[in-house]
């Protein structure tokens, strides 16, 4: 494999576990029902592995990042060019934040079980949106646009790992084989909350979208940047008709006791969780594709 494409795989499994450490949390901690045990259970031994996962994809990330920039993971194994993007470069002060930040997530695994999820959920947000300084996004520079590109890039990723992380917490809902109503329950409080994280991916989709490709959007068809992003934005919409058929179809029938229904459902949500995955690994490759300018 080549460094970039180390580099991509390398992000999008980092994305992937990231947003299971925000969304799996946030999913558990505001949907909970009666049977919040066996879910409780579920989601901690998962996060447990995504924790670990998202700790040495980072790592490769980075090393991939630096061996990008310095032309071969050979030379990025030396001191001096260590030292060099450590301390004179602009993503040196960013990725020593995230470093610690991913110890902590692996060291958040030994923490009591009343504040374990909590930790995950603040760490995972914090390197969500560390993540802005190393992307598009941060060309902005020190200036209001640049804090305005940065806020839309962590609300898209925010709100985007709040509705695809969450989507393990509902599947483990359904196979704890819990009373109907409860099950419901945590469907439609669900449903809230991935609502409410759709409407914030759209408008800070558009934002991004804005601060990228201003006077540009005629070019995007032609270029490998545009064919990523429509690709991304055609799974996005498959996701959304997965969702409103949950949510509006599948969800009432749910609670009217259907027995094929909750088969169904589960089958669902996890075609969405898929396509899910790989809208994360568009926009991996997004991240390394040169806007059209």
């Amino acid at each position: 494999m080549t460094t970039i494409e180390i580099l991509v795989a390398a992000r999008w499994v980092h994305f992937a576990a990231l947003f299971a450490l925000f969304g799996c949390p946030l999913a558990f901690l505001l949907t909970c029902g009666a049977h919040a045990a066996r879910v409780f259970h579920a989601t901690d031994r998962l996060l447990h592995v995504v924790a670990i996962t998202a700790a040495i994809s980072g790592f490769v990330w980075i090393a991939a990042l630096i061996a990008n920039i310095v032309g071969g993971f050979g030379e990025a194994a030396t001191p001096g060019a260590l030292k060099a993007f450590f301390f004179a470069t602009r993503f040196g002060p960013i990725v020593i934040i995230r470093l610690v930040l991913l110890a902590a997530a692996v060291l958040a695994i030994v923490l009591p079980l009343r504040i374990r999820f909590m930790a995950w959920l603040l760490i995972a947000a914090g390197l969500l949106i560390d993540q802005a300084w190393l992307g598009h996004a941060a060309n902005g520079g020190a200036n209001l646009s640049g804090a305005m590109m940065i806020a839309a890039y962590g609300a898209h990723v925010l709100a985007g790992a709040a509705w695809v992380g969450g989507l393990p917490v509902l599947l483990f809902s359904l196979r704890a084989r819990a009373a109907p109503a409860d099950t419901v329950t945590v469907l439609s409080r669900y449903s809230t909350l991935a609502t409410a994280a759709v409407v914030f991916i759209l408008l800070s989709g558009l934002a991004n979208t804005w601060f990228r490709l201003a006077g540009h959007i005629g070019r995007l068809a032609a270029t490998d940047y545009g064919a990523i992003l429509i690709t991304k934005l055609l799974l996005v919409a498959l996701m959304l008709a997965l969702a409103s058929y949950n949510r509006f179809i599948a969800l009432p029938r749910l609670g009217a006791h259907s027995r094929a229904m909750p088969a169904r459902l589960a089958a669902s949500i996890s075609a969405e969780l898929a396509l899910g995955i790989i809208v994360i690994g568009a926009a991996a490759l997004l991240g390394v594709t040169p806007p059209p300018n």
